[in-house]
């Protein structure tokens, strides 16, 4: 498989299953206990709905519904969640990871009315309980591997981040400097 640099620009990117502090997620599947997420592997899910977010792919802006079907088709581990009802559409999402290795990704928290923060391995985990009310990211593809079933994959990289988090009524009364 061909090492390609894809770039995914995804403003208001609707977030689920965060698990930005990397911690081990057991689940109950088919009955049994099992691990769904591993220790230490920070990741999050994304929406790719053009309808909802504005989406580019390598600067282009993408209006075709089923984008989530062409990056599967890359190689990208799209799941697909059928629409609840008879005509509605399927909801793609992408898992996103989320690494502090080779490449630091600039990841930031906003909250209203304050400097940005840059977060970093040891804060990122502050957004798992965080109300995100909006997330703009960047998403870059990894070299290609091998999957278990012997076919190419790709693992999306989160490399730029901004989260927007919402601030309790109380928060902002008591948020004073002490002196």
């Amino acid at each position: 498989m061909e090492i390609r640099r894809n770039t995914i620009e995804i403003e208001n990117a609707q977030l689920r299953f965060k698990n930005f502090s990397g911690i081990e997620k057991q689940a109950n599947v088919n009955g049994r206990q099992t691990i769904v997420n591993d220790r230490g592997n920070r990741n999050f899910n994304v929406i790719l709905n053009p309808e909802i977010s504005k989406i580019y792919w390598n600067g282009e802006l993408v209006t075709n519904p089923d984008f989530g079907l062409e990056l599967a088709n890359l190689g990208f581990s799209v799941s697909v969640k059928p629409g609840r009802e008879e005509g509605e559409a399927a909801e793609y999402r992408l898992p996103v990871h989320v690494g502090f290795g080779n490449i630091t990704p600039e990841l930031y928290m906003i909250v209203a009315g304050k400097p940005k923060i840059r977060l970093d391995e040891e804060s990122i985990g502050a957004l798992d309980g965080a109300d995100i009310i909006q997330a703009d990211i960047t998403i870059n593809n990894g070299r290609p591997y091998q999957g278990r079933d012997g076919s190419d994959k790709v693992k999306a990289w989160c490399n730029v981040g901004y989260f927007t988090v919402a601030q309790s009524r109380f928060a902002a009364k008591y948020d004073f400097d002490e002196e």
